[in-house]
């Protein structure tokens, strides 16, 4: 699944039409490299980024109106061409996101707990931030490791995102 339609998946999910960015890059590269990571047959077939404890977001440049992060677990399963049961070891339950225009001060936008399921998670940010940096920290998550993320987006929910 690409960029754009990992976000125009979270915002139908959401019942609103998304205005995604495009990081250029992130502290954990395979957060962000378009791919859902996981195979036709269930099983994990690329890198699965591990927030330990969190990813950040450079979206290259900075951007006003920014107000989600959308967050999509890994996507495995535990018995192989059987999508019954999703593995959910590392899922992020509970988060903190925080924006920036420097990469060194950050600011909290959201907070919240997500469910302990492999589904797409929105967090809607307080009010519309302006920001190059968006930060994702896992506060809590499923098993006693670090949180897992296959993909990791940002944008806007309902005003098209302008850059500075």
């Amino acid at each position: 699944m690409d960029r754009r339609a990992f976000l125009a998946a979270s915002a139908a999910t959401a019942g609103l039409t998304a205005f995604p960015l495009t990081p250029v890059s992130a502290t954990e590269p395979a957060a962000v490299d378009g791919h859902s990571d996981y195979g036709w047959n269930g099983q994990a077939d690329q890198t699965l980024a591990t927030l330990d404890p969190s990813v950040t977001l450079d979206l290259g440049r900075a951007f006003t109106d920014i107000d989600t992060l959308t967050y999509l677990p890994r996507q495995d399963t535990e018995t192989p061409y059987s999508f019954e049961r999703f593995i959910t070891e590392g899922t992020i339950t509970e988060y903190r996101v925080s924006a920036g225009v420097d990469g060194a001060s950050f600011r909290t936008v959201a907070e919240g707990r997500w469910a302990p399921d492999h589904t797409l998670k929105q967090a809607r940010f307080r009010t519309p931030t302006t920001a190059r940096y968006i930060r994702l920290e896992a506060l809590a998550a499923v098993g006693d490791g670090p949180g897992i993320a296959s993909e990791v987006g940002c944008g806007a929910a309902r005003t098209r995102p302008r850059p500075l």
